[in-house]
């Protein structure tokens, strides 16, 4: 299944919970986690950022780290 509206995701557990997050500018960001959620079922919740950070060496490989302090902070 593909959404065009997420130019990249990532999934990690946070505090014992399955995050998916997305990255997307869409305008209907909520419309948009319901028809994934429905998708992916064994997801808990879904965060939506408008940058997922990258390593500064493999511009496509997610920086976890930062992207699990990120989300830790919000």
């Amino acid at each position: 299944m593909s959404f065009a509206e997420v130019r990249r995701a990532a999934f990690l557990e946070l505090n014992e919970i399955t995050a998916m997050v997305i990255e997307t500018d869409t305008k209907d960001a909520l419309s948009l986690c319901q028809k994934i959620k429905l998708c992916l079922k064994d997801i808990d919740t879904i965060h939506v950022v408008k940058k997922i950070p990258l390593d500064k060496r493999h511009h496509s490989k997610i920086a976890y780290a930062r992207l699990k302090k990120m989300l830790l902070e919000l």
